[in-house]
C-alpha cells in the first residue's frame, strides 16, 4: 500500500494520549488496593471486572476519535497518500491491545493469589465489556465530534446495565458474565463493538476525504 511505513506507524503511536494510559495504570493500582483478589472465584472476578476494570474501555478508546482534531496533526495526517483511515485503525489496534493486556494483568494477579476460576472465560468476558463501551464512546465522538458525549454517552449505557442489571438488554445484558458464565450473547456484543468501529472508521474516512 502506497505511502506505508514503519515511520508513520511509529509517529502516529505517539499520538496516543499519555493522560488516558495513566488513569488507566491508576484505575488497576486503585482496585488492586481497595478488592482483594486473593482466592477471588469466579463470581469475584466477574463482579469486579465487569464492575470496574470495564472502566478502562472508556478511559482508553473514545479519546482516539479526536486525535486528527488537532490543527498540527491535521497537516501531518491529511496530507499523506495512504487511505485517511489507516493511522485511526493503527491507534484503535494499539489501544485495544493495551486494553486486552491491562485484562491479562488483573486476572494474572489474582491467579497469582491464589484465585480459582476459568481465566480465558473472565479475560474475554470483561475484554468484551470493556471493548464496546469503547466502541460506543469512539462512534459517538466520530458522529458527533463532541468529546465530552463521547465519554458520558458510554457512562450512562454503563450506568443503565448496572442499574437495571439486563432488564432492557435481556441476553446481551454488559456484564452478563456475573450470571455465572461466558454466555453465547457476550461473543454478539463483540461483533457489535467491531460494527460501531467499522462504521465510525468508514464515516471518518468519508469526511476527510471530503476536507
Amino acid at each position: 500500500m502506497k505511502g506505508l511505513n514503519s515511520g508513520l506507524i511509529r509517529y502516529n503511536l505517539k499520538l496516543i494520549p499519555k493522560a488516558s494510559l495513566i488513569v488507566s495504570v491508576l484505575l488497576l493500582l486503585a482496585i488492586q488496593a481497595f478488592f482483594s483478589l486473593e482466592r477471588a472465584d469466579f463470581s469475584d472476578m466477574a463482579r469486579i471486572g465487569e464492575t470496574y476494570v470495564s472502566i478502562l474501555g472508556i478511559i482508553l478508546i473514545p479519546g482516539a476519535a479526536f486525535i486528527d482534531e488537532n490543527p498540527d496533526i491535521k497537516e501531518i495526517v491529511y496530507s499523506k497518500s495512504v487511505a485517511t483511515v489507516f493511522p485511526s485503525i493503527i491507534r484503535l489496534i494499539y489501544l485495544a491491545t493495551i486494553l486486552f493486556f491491562g485484562i491479562v494483568v488483573f486476572v494474572a494477579a489474582s491467579v497469582m493469589q491464589g484465585g480459582n476460576f476459568n481465566e480465558g472465560s473472565i479475560v474475554a468476558g470483561v475484554f468484551i465489556s470493556a471493548l464496546l463501551l469503547g466502541a460506543t464512546g469512539y462512534l459517538v465522538g466520530t458522529f458527533l465530534n463532541n468529546i465530552a458525549l463521547s465519554y458520558l454517552i458510554p457512562f450512562g449505557y454503563y450506568g443503565l446495565e448496572l442499574s437495571t442489571k439486563g432488564k432492557y438488554t435481556k441476553g446481551f445484558y454488559l456484564f452478563s458474565l456475573q450470571n455465572g458464565h461466558l454466555q453465547r450473547e457476550k461473543w454478539i456484543l463483540l461483533t457489535i463493538a467491531i460494527l460501531f468501529f467499522v462504521i465510525g472508521l468508514t464515516y471518518m474516512g468519508n469526511k476527510k476525504t471530503c476536507i
